[in-house]
């Protein structure tokens, strides 16, 4: 047994052989891991609802020529039009109008029309065409 004792030291020996320490509160961690944990988690609970609650919006752009309370609208990226269709929202500025119907115009451009309460003239008109949740494109 001396052999053993001299391989421990003498306060771990009298540790496991006191019985009324067997109960005492064990400290694996000390209160500023805690903190840390916590402050992990929070941010984990913001960035899901912030996830949650933001939209991404994918939409087309385009020149509005307003006349008479009719608005016409024709698109930059032929492509991208492509996907719009008869009730989309066109939006300028503040103001937003339904899309009542689309063509194409002689030089294979598309174009919408609206009709708008904006006063006569040229505008930069937007219609999206796609809203994405942020926390579904880290699950698709």
């Amino acid at each position: 047994m001396e052999e053993q004792s001299t391989l421990f030291r003498k306060e771990s020996m009298e540790r496991i052989q006191s019985p009324e320490q067997l109960n005492d509160y064990m400290h694996v961690t000390n209160p500023t891991v805690w903190v840390a944990l916590a402050a992990v988690i929070l941010l984990l609970v913001g960035m899901l609802v912030w996830g949650s609650m933001t939209y991404l919006n994918s939409y087309v752009s385009g020149t509005a020529q307003v006349r008479d309370g009719a608005m016409v609208v024709t698109f930059d990226d032929a492509q991208l039009a492509a996907g719009l269709e008869e009730g989309m929202t066109v939006t300028v500025g503040e103001s937003a109008s339904t899309i009542e119907s689309i063509g194409t115009a002689d030089d294979g451009s598309l174009f919408a029309l609206a009709e708008t309460t904006l006063a006569d003239g040229s505008y930069a008109a937007r219609v999206t065409y796609k809203q994405m949740q942020v926390l579904r494109l880290l699950f698709n």
